[in-house]
């Protein structure tokens, strides 16, 4: 799991409730007990595999976010691009 899905997953879960805890599922893949990978194991080998679809929910919560982060960020540009003027 990369740093990126790491933090994704636990702001989902912290967030949403989405995820349950890491203790559920294999224990040591977070994502199977959110149900976002399947996990099979043969012998010795375990084979996990995402599931598709899994993160579409956090896929349409980003592009919700998306647009209301960049208006913020561009009245911030905005903000620090202009200084204010000084009344004396």
């Amino acid at each position: 799991m990369t740093s990126a899905s790491f933090m994704l997953w636990h702001y989902m879960s912290s967030m949403s409730g989405l995820i349950g805890p890491v203790t559920s599922g294999c224990g040591a893949c977070p994502g199977s007990a959110a149900g976002i990978v399947t996990s099979a194991k043969v012998g010795r080998v375990r084979t996990y595999q995402l599931v598709p679809g899994a993160l579409t929910p956090a896929e349409d919560w980003i592009g919700r976010q998306q647009l209301p982060a960049e208006r913020r960020l561009d009245r911030l540009g905005a903000f620090l691009n202009h200084p204010a003027t000084t009344k004396e």
